[in-house]
C-alpha cells in the first residue's frame, strides 16, 4: 500500500503498517524518514463505520453465537481497510533546537 508523505510529497512504500498506525504510534517515511502520524480527529473519524458495525452488531446478535463472531471479525477487517484507504497521514513537528 503507498501513501503520500506530506512532508516530501514522495510516494513512501507503508505496506500494512498504515494499518498500524495511530496518533500515538509513529512511522518513518522510508523517503526523507520524517516521522508519519495522524490526527486524533482524522482517526476517529477513520474508524468510525468499523466501531458502529461492531457496537450494533454486538447489540443485535446473540451472545457467544457465529453472527456475533462474524460481526465480530469483518469489523476488524472493515476498521483496517478503513485505515489502509482512508486514513490522512500528517508529520510530526520536530524541534531541533
Amino acid at each position: 500500500m503507498k501513501a503520500i508523505c506530506p512532508a516530501c510529497n514522495n510516494c513512501s512504500q507503508m505496506g500494512w503498517h498504515k494499518a498500524t498506525i495511530s496518533p500515538l504510534i509513529t512511522i518513518p517515511c522510508d523517503s526523507c524518514g520524517t516521522e508519519l502520524t495522524v490526527s486524533w480527529k482524522n482517526y476517529l473519524h477513520t474508524v468510525l463505520p468499523a466501531s458502529l458495525w461492531f457496537l450494533i452488531g454486538y447489540l443485535l446478535t446473540e451472545e457467544s453465537s457465529i453472527e456475533q463472531y462474524l460481526v465480530i471479525g469483518s469489523s476488524i477487517v472493515l476498521m483496517t481497510l478503513c485505515q489502509l484507504l482512508f486514513l490522512p497521514l500528517d508529520a510530526t513537528a520536530t524541534d531541533n533546537s
